[in-house]
């Protein structure tokens, strides 16, 4: 069963040498886009969720949180500083993180998913608990671990990039294929990039989305690419690409349609 990877904006790790970090909790909405907001002082500042909070918990004002990150033990433990952002409407989260302190953190298992039960210095008590359902815990990108050169990746990083086709041979320039709009993980060894193929590799391809007609415009066609090294040699996060060498018959064969 695939297994979404977290938002763009979560800190989530993923590997072309076949062990994988697998995703904590249920899966996350996918349309998140990265943040940049400013906090105190600094413009600009780049973040990254890694929490969500989901509700509270007891009466004493502690919160239950969904962590969106690899390192939640670290994230999530006393005397930890993070950012907390609230959220403002149902499609809206405010532009203003509040720094906050963790004073104690513990793990619960709920209905087998993992969550984290914390205590903000901020919030004293289950009305409060409460009011900041919904809120997203941040830190800064530059606070994120130390990759493993380039066999590492956040997904925050992979999503977005336009994805290349090599040419048999070498010799010609490479092909536009499309965007990764997603990552996967349960698809076996390796995880699997989700790339939304562009019209014209689509009618490379000779495939169309298969809807009636009057639906053609809110479908688009993509494909599986297995984040294997030899299938992938190629990701310049700098540049904002990466080069696809599939073998032959591989992208005819994990096409699918994607309804909007």
């Amino acid at each position: 069963m695939l297994a979404r990877a977290s938002p763009r904006a979560a800190e989530k790790r993923w590997r072309r040498e076949g062990k994988r970090f697998g995703a904590l909790g249920p899966r996350p909405p996918r349309r998140t886009a990265r943040c940049r907001v400013a906090g105190e002082g600094e413009a600009g500042v780049e973040w990254v969720k890694v929490g969500v909070v989901t509700g509270a918990h007891g009466l004493r004002g502690e919160v239950r949180v969904k962590p969106l990150t690899d390192s939640a033990e670290d994230r999530f433990r006393p005397g930890k500083n993070s950012w907390l952002r609230r959220k403002a409407s149902i499609f809206e989260e405010s532009e203003d993180p509040v720094r906050m302190e963790i004073q104690f953190a513990r793990t619960v298992t709920n209905r087998g998913q993992l969550a984290y039960l914390l205590k903000l210095d901020n919030v004293s008590s289950r009305d409060e608990a409460e009011a900041v359902k919904g809120h997203t815990l941040l830190v800064r990108t530059d606070e994120r671990d130390e990759l493993d050169g380039d066999s590492e990746f956040y997904a925050q990083d992979l999503v977005g990039l336009r994805a290349r086709v090599r040419q048999e041979g070498g010799e010609e320039d490479p092909v536009d294929l499309g965007v990764v709009v997603d990552v996967f993980s349960g698809t076996g060894v390796h995880d699997t990039l989700d790339i939304e193929v562009c019209d014209s590799y689509s009618r490379r391809l000779g495939k169309e989305p298969e809807v009636e007609a009057s639906k053609r415009k809110r479908a688009k066609v993509c494909v599986l690419v297995p984040f294997a090294r030899e299938i992938v040699p190629v990701v310049d996060t700098q540049g904002g690409f990466c080069e696809i060498d599939p073998p032959a018959g591989l992208l005819e064969a994990c096409l699918y349609t994607k309804k909007r």
